[in-house]
Order: structure tokens, then sequence, then C-alpha cells
């Protein structure tokens, strides 16, 4: 006797695919980083000092930045002092502007600027430890020269601060601060020895800066914090990173600040977005653009939150609801056609894999079927339909076998001719209705 094979059913996969790459990060809550738009450690004390007069508002917005403890802001101070002393002193002992200059490079070097190194951007590493970058020694230069009654300007490219002073009407120095020798690049400037006797000259080269921008004292000072942040995020501390943002947008609410925060903004949102968590990401970017605008970026990414946000709670909803949500969502081109393809696979696997369950797979075929032709373009959407009508089929077949290999041949017959009235072309089902013609002989 023959016996037939049942065809194994194929299983449905329901995937919702990622909108877009995120960071992986530690579990982090919404809540932490709400309180982070409004840091209250830097903000208070920006607050305190806003009607500082120059340099004092500027020297402690340094240490706020620095984020300097009270003792090192203390002992921070103390040193400032007692170069500021000099510097005045200069104002008579060295009436040449040029000499004067050159004179401030030895008030700093070596006592207090003692050794270069890349990441020491703050104010206190650079008066207690000695350790300066170019944006740490830039801003004691300034501080310094300006007591000396020096005429400085602060410049700053894409990777590296300086100071230019004007020491004639036409006479511009260029003073780079990352060597100790820095003062005039291109001249040869005496080595400081304690032996008299002896005299060499050291020699700075000049750099090529046309790309170099004029900014302003209160720029000078924020850099500490734009210096710190990219340190910060190379360790993945976001949250710091962001309310040193705020603290820079809250001293100087200028354009470019504002836009450091919505980026700093887009990092957090990343991590939340990483974890799941598409309320809370939502949440905190709407309460972002509440405070500080938006940006053709930003809105990018919240129009890609609402998506993710409404595809994680498709399933959550009704049926006709969730159709209707992302139909809207597509016609108002808040959504791409290939996003709203991946809306409605997903919506309609979740749907034919409950409608299959309850009333088998040719309720499932039917449920996709007109959706299918009134998408004819979408290939993910073709594919899921073909699965599904393949399992209709195979679940045909294997109700003919079992009919047939009990020998309950007008049963098979039966389950045939009903498929087909359907699927009159099937080729799998014309088939077995061909073998069982064969067997009966008919």
């Amino acid at each position: 006797m023959s016996i037939l094979r049942k065809k194994l059913v194929l299983l449905l996969i329901i995937q919702l695919a990622a909108l877009f790459p995120v960071v992986a990060q530690p579990e982090l809550s919404a809540s932490q980083f709400q309180q982070l738009l409004s840091p209250d450690e830097y903000l208070s004390a920006l607050s305190s000092i806003i009607s500082f007069p120059d340099p004092d508002r500027l020297i402690y917005a340094g240490f706020i930045f620095s984020s300097s403890n009270p003792e090192q802001r203390n002992l921070g101070m103390k040193k400032l002092t007692e170069l500021f002393k000099k510097a005045q002193a200069l104002r008579e002992d060295e009436p040449e502007l040029y000499e004067r200059g050159n004179k401030v490079f030895e008030i700093l070097y070596p006592d207090i600027l003692i050794r270069y190194q890349e990441t020491s951007t703050t104010l206190h590493e650079a008066l207690i430890m000695g350790t300066y970058n170019c944006v740490s020694s830039a801003v004691l230069f300034y501080l310094v020269a300006t007591q000396a009654g020096l005429p400085v300007t602060v410049y700053l490219t894409e990777n590296h601060m300086f100071c230019r002073v004007t020491v004639a009407e036409n006479q511009v120095i260029t003073v780079e601060t990352t060597s100790p020798y820095g003062w005039d690049p291109g001249s040869p400037r005496p080595i400081r020895s304690t032996n008299q006797s002896l005299q060499s000259y050291a020699y700075t080269p000049k750099a090529n800066y046309e790309t170099a921008e004029m900014i302003s004292p209160e720029i000078m000072i924020a850099t500490i914090a734009s210096n710190r942040i990219y340190l910060l995020e190379n360790r993945k501390d976001y949250s710091s990173a962001l309310k040193l943002a705020v603290a820079m947008y809250y001293f100087n609410p200028i354009e470019q600040y504002r836009i450091l925060v919505l980026e700093r903004i887009n990092n957090v949102v990343s991590v939340l977005i990483n974890q799941k968590k598409y309320t809370d990401a939502l949440e905190l970017l709407e309460n972002t653009i509440d405070r500080f605008g938006t940006s053709p970026f930003i809105d990018n990414i919240h129009n890609q939150l609402l998506v993710a946000n409404i595809f994680n709670t498709l399933s959550q909803r009704p049926f006709e609801e969730s159709k209707a949500l992302i139909l809207n969502l597509y016609q108002d081109k808040t959504i791409t056609e290939k996003e709203f393809e991946q809306a409605l696979v997903y919506l309609y696997s979740v749907r034919i894999n409950e409608i299959q369950k309850k009333e088998g797979w040719f309720k499932a075929w039917q449920e996709l079927k007109p959706v299918a032709e009134q998408y004819p373009q979408f290939s993910t959407l073709a594919n899921l339909y073909k699965t599904v009508y393949v399992n209709w089929v195979s679940e045909v077949h294997n109700r003919f076998a079992a009919f047939f290999n009990n020998q309950n041949y007008d049963a098979a017959r039966e389950v045939l001719m009903n498929a087909l009235a359907f699927a009159p072309s099937e080729s799998r089902l014309l088939e077995d209705l061909a073998f069982l013609n064969k067997v009966q002989k008919k």
C-alpha cells in the first residue's frame, strides 16, 4: 500500500528590526537623565558668579568647568594671586611690550607649567600639578598676560588653541603656549639656565593657523568644558558630558553650545534606545526640545523614536487601530515606504499567527491575501504571503494524506477539491489529485 509523507509546516519568524544603530551601554533610567537637563551642581555655581567682574567671573567659571573641588579651587586661586602680582609688576618693570610678553612666559614656565599632557585641560591640573595642554596653558597665559597689561586675543582651530598679542600698531605676536619657548614662534628664545656663562637658544617652529578663528574670553573658558566632554565620552560617561554641555550653554547661550547640548542628548537617547526604553527616550527628547529647541538631526531622531515607540507597542493595540496608525504615518510621510512595509509585515505576522493557531492556515491566508495584493511592491510582505500560502498547502496535503493513508479516499478527494476551488492551479494539490485518481484508477 502506498503511504504519503506529511509536509513540514514552515515557521513564521516575527522580528522587529532596529531602526538605527545604537551604542551598547549599562542600564540607565530616563529619570536620571531628566535631572541632567538642569545640573544644579553647575548651574547654581554659575548663577552665583554671573555678576562678578572680569577676570574673577572667568576664573571662577574656569574652576567650575574644571569640576575643581573646594581645596583645588582655593589652592589654584592662591597660585593665581601670586602670578597676578608678578604680572602687574611687569607693567612698570618692562615698558616694552614685546619683552613684557616674553617675561610672562618666564613667570609661567617652568615654575607653574611643567609638563605638557594632552588630556590635562583643567585649571587646577595646570596650577597645582603643572600638567597642561593647549587649552589650560592658553587660558593661563591670557589671564596672566592681561594682568601684565598686554592686549591678548585667543584663537581656536579645529583641534588647537593659541594666543596672539599686539605689541605695536602693525606687529602681532603669535603665542604658542604648549612650548616653554613659544613666545613668537620662529624666533630663537634664550634657554633659561642658572649658569649665566652658558647661553643657548630654543626654537619653536611656526605653525599654519590659516583656519584659526578669534574667540571670546567666554568661549575660551568654556573650551575647558568642551575638552572634558570629549574625554568623558571616550570613557562613555555620557551623563557627565551632558551636564557639562548644559552648563556651557547656561554660561554662554550661543547657537554653537545649543547644538552641543543636542548632540549630547543624541548619545543619551541612544543608550535608552539600546535598552528598548523607547517611551523614556521619547520623553527625554521632547523635554529637551522644549528647553533647547530642535535641529534637523534632532527632528529626524524624534521621528524615528515615534516610529520605534509605535512599533514597540503595536502588539499591545487593537489590530485595526495599529493598522490605521501606521497607514496615517505613511500617508503623512512621517515614516518612509520601507518603514511602513516593515511595520505592516510585523503587524500582519502577529495577526496571522494568532489566526492560524485558532482557525488554521486557510483563514490566515485569506486574511493576508488582500493586503498582499494591495502592496505587490513590498518584497518582505510577498515573502510572508508565500510562507503562509505554502503552510496552507502543506496543511491541506497533510489532511489529504491522513485520509488517504486510512484508505478513506472519498474524504481525501473532498479535501483536495475544496482546496482546489481556492487554488485551482496549485501544482502540489494537482499532483495529489492525480495520484489519488491513479490509485482509484479514474
